[in-house]
């Protein structure tokens, strides 16, 4: 399946989204599968296809929604994007979803995060890229690998797998950010 390749690195190719990726990849199952998305706060309903192709048809001009491809394996290995995307204020949210049961190359995550990351800040002119979770250890990782800083706890904020979690709020800017050598 040919794929429009938009960032491409050493280890990773992330890609435009079209239909055809819905209906001839695992990208589906990926998004429903509740052990990936444990730590995510919108896995509370299973997605549909025709849900996905919606999205897709009526993709959001402030959102950048791109695939990952592991360049040596050739196959898909997640999700990743820079969402609310606003030009005036400069700032967007990341977001990502890996397969973490296939792909243990920790580096295929990092390599992704530097790619949408440099291309927010350098392409976009963004001065702020932001983020939450309710794994504390997203946090630990982003402010160790990139320097990314908390910025506040929402309290009990996410209720999943019949629990309340709080989410940790954390960003960072085009001044602070630094990128780790792979």
């Amino acid at each position: 399946m040919e794929k429009t390749i938009f960032l491409s690195g050493k280890y990773v190719n992330l890609f435009v989204l079209s239909e055809k990726h819905l209906v001839n990849s695992k990208w589906l199952q990926l998004v429903n599968d509740q052990d990936i998305s444990m730590y995510s706060s919108n896995s509370i309903f299973p997605v549909t296809k025709a849900e996905q192709l919606e999205r897709i048809i009526n993709r959001k001009k402030n959102n950048l929604d791109l695939g990952v491809i592991d360049k040596r394996r050739k196959n898909f290995i997640g999700l990743i994007s820079l969402q609310r995307i606003d030009l005036v204020n400069r700032n967007a949210e990341i977001a990502t979803l890996f397969d973490i049961k296939k792909n243990k190359n920790i580096a295929n995550f990092y390599e992704s995060m530097i790619l949408i990351i440099k291309h927010g800040f350098e392409e976009l002119n963004l001065e702020k890229i932001y983020g939450g979770s309710i794994n504390p250890n997203t946090f630990i990782a982003l402010r160790k690998m990139f320097n990314f800083t908390k910025e506040g706890i929402r309290k009990r904020h996410v209720f999943k797998n019949n629990k309340y979690y709080d989410i940790i709020m954390f960003a960072v800017n085009r001044k602070k950010i630094k990128y780790p050598i792979l």
